[in-house]
């Protein structure tokens, strides 16, 4: 929190700066056009994202996402479910081409899961889920 004048301002977080560094990047925006993005966003008041307000950060987070993926921000059951995906890939749960196992998984959620398929299971699912599949991994780790 910074002080302006007779107010306290939370200003955008280090993660935010570095996310907002890496999201223009990944859209081709240059140094210029990133002060433009960063000028737009606060109205005028700042070139840098230093100087952005943790909301105004926020709001041009969400915009550079959509425009990277076309979809909004990841939820965290998706997050959830990509960390499963990764596991099984520890697992060698894969495809002859290197992709992800699905039916296996599907299966193996269905069984020791949560009775359901991955994409079907809800948030409390899903954690229960990915709990599962990690110890699955550190006992075959433990095992080495």
């Amino acid at each position: 929190m910074k002080q302006t004048g007779s107010e306290n301002v939370k200003y955008a977080t280090p993660d935010q700066k570095q996310y907002l560094a890496v999201l223009c990047k990944k859209n081709g925006i240059d140094a210029e056009a990133k002060k433009q993005l960063v000028s737009a966003a606060s109205e005028g008041r700042a070139e840098s994202s230093d100087d952005l307000y943790l909301k105004e950060a926020q709001s041009l987070i969400k915009q550079l996402v959509e425009k990277t993926t076309g979809e909004l921000p990841i939820t965290a059951e998706e997050r959830m479910r990509s960390k499963i995906i990764s596991v099984a890939h520890q697992l060698r749960w894969k495809l002859p081409d290197g992709r992800a196992d699905i039916e296996r998984l599907n299966n193996w959620c269905i069984k020791y899961g949560a009775g359901v398929t991955l994409n079907q299971a809800n948030a409390e699912q899903l954690r229960k889920m990915v709990t599962a599949i990690e110890n699955i991994l550190k006992q075959q780790l433990n095992q080495i």
